[in-house]
């Protein structure tokens, strides 16, 4: 991966961002899935950043996290441990989240309503595809809860998929609005 000044800096204040804005989650009283800010932050980097990047990003943020600094949402917040903690898929579906959404922007045309709605609209999937499997196999094969799909949705998916809504519309609109703005952006290069 070759990356210039330029991309280490930009995928630095994501990744910088990620951690803000996790870290900040821990003055509200945690559930086994905490409302988080995280999805937009994993949208726009992948919209500003690209796929590439984007990814980059959050992947730093999950082994920033890793190495046992406090930057996840729920507890223990950090080290190797969160690793069995159920909303370690989530934090794993951010890669994913930021991926598909740069993927999506990522060709030669200019990017529509259409296209960036969609974009959005495919990082949460890739969010929500690994973090209720994620969700699943911890509950089922590692705490030896019997959880079944009803309740991996009444869990992991039915408090959240409407707020995670609304921060995609939040991120369409931002990431087409700095994308006009701001000309020296990475996913630039392939627009």
């Amino acid at each position: 991966m070759n990356l210039t000044t330029r991309d280490i800096t930009f995928t630095a204040v994501f990744t910088a961002a990620a951690c803000m804005v996790g870290f900040a989650l821990k003055i509200i009283p945690p559930a086994l899935v905490p409302f988080s800010l995280l999805p937009l932050i994993a949208m726009l980097a992948g919209g500003l950043l690209g796929s590439r990047l984007g990814a980059l990003s959050m992947t730093l943020y999950t082994l920033i996290g890793l190495v046992g600094l406090p930057v996840f949402s729920a507890p223990p917040f950090g080290g190797l441990s969160y690793i069995f903690q159920p909303t370690f898929g989530f934090v794993l579906g951010f890669i994913a989240c930021a991926f598909a959404s740069g993927k999506i922007l990522e060709n030669k045309k200019k990017p529509t309503l259409y296209r960036y709605s969609a974009a959005m609209l495919a990082g949460l999937g890739g969010l929500y595809i690994v973090g209720l499997t994620y969700l699943y196999l911890i509950l089922n094969l590692y705490l030896g809860r019997e959880a079944g799909f009803t309740e991996l949705l009444m869990i992991g998916f039915l408090p959240f998929i409407l707020f995670d809504l609304l921060k995609a519309a939040l991120a369409v609109s931002l990431t087409r609005t700095i994308v006009k703005r701001i000309n020296i952006l990475p996913i630039q290069k392939h627009i």
